[in-house]
């Protein structure tokens, strides 16, 4: 509960790079959604609205997106989404949440490492 956003962001981010997490700021049981859609990073957990639990959970690369997401929920009562790096953007992973985190990190390599070769080239004969 007394943990910043920022830390579980870096945590995540440290095992898969090319994945981003994110919480939602909504009301307990309603679909309402505050002005700041996301929690900011310097925000602790126990102050996102709906929050219920301390504790722990394990986040492993077999993991779906959806599984993770629903752990969130149901542990802590928030509300987790997952993006994945594609080039210089970040996209929801809301039409691939069954996916593994590994598979959505290695998606998401294999596009930025393209499109970084891609840019080289480019660069290189233009």
């Amino acid at each position: 509960k007394d943990w910043s956003i920022k830390n579980v962001q870096d945590q995540f981010r440290a095992q898969f790079p090319f994945l981003k997490i994110e919480f939602l700021k909504t009301f307990p049981n309603t679909k309402a959604i505050h002005k700041t859609k996301y929690a900011m990073s310097d925000d602790l957990f126990k102050r996102i609205p709906g929050f219920i639990n301390d504790g722990k959970i394990n986040i492993y690369s077999k993991q779906s997106v959806l599984s993770l997401e629903n752990d969130f929920k149901e542990c802590f009562g928030v509300s987790a989404q997952i993006f994945r790096r594609s080039g210089n953007i970040w996209i929801e992973t809301t039409l691939t949440e069954d996916w593994t985190l590994e598979q959505q990190n290695k998606i998401g390599e294999q596009i930025c490492v393209h499109r970084d070769l891609q840019n080289f080239f480019v660069s290189q004969i233009g």
